[in-house]
């Protein structure tokens, strides 16, 4: 009886073992080192977001180098969608330009700069640099992101939420390739709890075997 109690723990023990060693290490999504002239794509989705509740103030100035622009303020308190694209750490002071072409957005959007991060709620922290210009078509812009810091490109919607596709492309930016992880099998937290009590109870079950047949 108790020969056939520990088969059936033995069983048991192989079986959740195997589930839980199936289970993949989980990948986190790491930022990308964007190589010059490589187009990158985006849109806008009005009905999922992200949302804020302002867009920085259209000028008509676009950011250069040398001397860098000032922010140019923010306008309105409308509902606003954005979209943020992340680029891997600089590993050198670079002037970056940003070649954006608006797609079916056309006048809809506007690609912003940032440094490390981004606050919806505070357009001025972080800014490096924008188009000035929502226009429809190509537009360029230039601004300096010393080494040691993250490039953010933030596309917003003017005119409130809109659903559209753009892309732009990232020159002179210098940066470090981004970290690879590979998907391994492994133990989840649950597993080695359940798999920690089998071993437990078969164990349990062989000494007092051996006491009983003593």
């Amino acid at each position: 009886m108790i020969k056939n109690k520990i088969s059936l723990f033995l069983a048991t023990f192989l079986i959740i073992g195997f589930f839980f060693l199936a289970l993949p290490e989980k990948v986190l999504s790491q930022p990308f080192c964007p190589g010059n002239g490589e187009v990158i794509n985006g849109s806008l989705d009005s009905e999922n977001g992200p949302f804020q509740f302002s867009r920085i103030f259209r000028d008509a100035v676009s950011s250069n180098c040398n001397p860098p622009k000032a922010f140019p303020g923010t306008f309105g308190n409308a509902q606003q969608n954005y979209n943020i694209h992340e680029f891997s750490i600089a590993n050198g002071d670079s002037c970056v330009t940003v070649n954006y072409t608006s797609g079916n957005c056309e006048t809809s959007a506007l690609p912003v700069a940032y440094m490390n991060s981004y606050d919806p709620t505070n357009l001025s922290l972080n800014y490096l640099g924008d188009t000035g210009t929502n226009a429809a078509g190509l537009a360029s812009f230039d601004f300096e992101i010393p080494s040691g810091n993250q490039l953010l490109i933030v596309v917003t919607s003017v005119d409130g939420p809109v659903d559209c596709d753009y892309s732009f492309t990232v020159e002179n930016y210098s940066c470090q390739p981004p970290i690879i992880t590979t998907p391994i099998p492994t133990l989840s937290e649950w597993g080695l709890i359940i798999m920690t009590g089998v071993l437990g109870i078969v164990g349990f079950l062989v000494i007092r075997r051996r006491k009983v047949t003593a």
